[in-house]
């Protein structure tokens, strides 16, 4: 629902590229945060839509490579 709804918004203004801000995705619970980051690649690589992320880098890092079994650097 959420494409759709981008979709019309950028229809009405001559298919200029959305911008979607997410904050404090580093306060959800890690396995959220992982998967989020997932769909919002998934739905939106290359629809003309850009994604700014106001997020602690290091805190999504350790989430990923919690998830992926990866040692930190």
């Amino acid at each position: 629902k959420l494409r759709q709804v981008i979709q019309k918004v950028k229809e009405a203004h001559n298919n200029k590229p959305f911008i979607l801000l997410i904050d404090d995705l580093d306060r959800l619970l890690p396995e959220k945060a992982v998967a989020l980051l997932e769909k919002l690649r998934f739905y939106f690589d290359g629809d003309g839509v850009i994604v700014v992320m106001a997020i602690n880098d290091e805190v999504i890092n350790s989430y990923i490579h919690e998830k992926h079994g990866l040692k930190e650097e």
